[in-house]
């Protein structure tokens, strides 16, 4: 990272003056330590350089170093819930489906899409898409509800699952955040509530 403050920034003798140096850190390029970020609630950095102050006889680059500990990301926890039929017909329902974010971290967590495949049973029977969701707090639990249409043609166990109220409902999703995408994914015995 490197920058410098539009304004430049005037320290107060004796004083403190914060300088932000915004950077991203994409967690897909962190494969060798992958696994600190699958299996650990915390992971250490170390960051190091440089300040470059203007002095009257000119810029002096002064070091710095700082070690500690930042919390790793941790994917939403995802919960489908039982979905109320809004419209069923020979061929196919329209299904209200409730699916709840259950955030684990201590800080907020933009979230700008949820979608995938669901499936009754053993068959995929539609799609779902969020659209935009927020910024989720800090282990906030936030519920959505997304419309999915069946279509009875491609799943007759899904017909009898919904006509009989109950069976196995599954999501394969990608959740996006931050310009990336993880794979999330829930498993739920549901009734089918009419």
């Amino acid at each position: 990272m490197a920058g410098s403050p539009p304004r430049g920034l005037k320290i107060p003798a004796g004083r403190r003056a914060e300088l932000v140096l915004p950077t991203s850190v994409i967690f897909a390029d962190l494969v060798p330590v992958v696994a600190t970020f699958l299996i650990k609630d915390f992971a250490q950095f170390r960051v190091e350089g440089h300040v470059g102050i203007s002095t009257p006889i000119g810029i002096v680059r002064l070091p710095f170093a700082k070690e500690g500990q930042l919390e790793v990301p941790k994917v939403p926890e995802i919960r489908v819930g039982s979905p109320r039929v809004a419209n069923l017909s020979l061929t196919g329902a329209t299904l209200q489906l409730p699916i709840t974010l259950a955030s684990r971290n201590s800080y907020e967590l933009p979230v700008s899409g949820l979608e995938g495949g669901v499936s009754i049973g053993r068959a995929t029977v539609g799609n779902i898409s969020s659209g935009d969701l927020g910024r989720l707090s800090p282990r906030e639990q936030r519920q959505v509800t997304v419309s999915l249409n069946v279509d009875f043609l491609r799943s007759l166990e899904a017909a009898n699952a919904i006509r009989q109220g109950k069976g196995q409902l599954s999501l394969a999703a990608q959740l996006h955040s931050g310009g990336g995408a993880v794979p999330v994914s829930a498993s739920q015995l549901v009734s089918f509530i009419r």
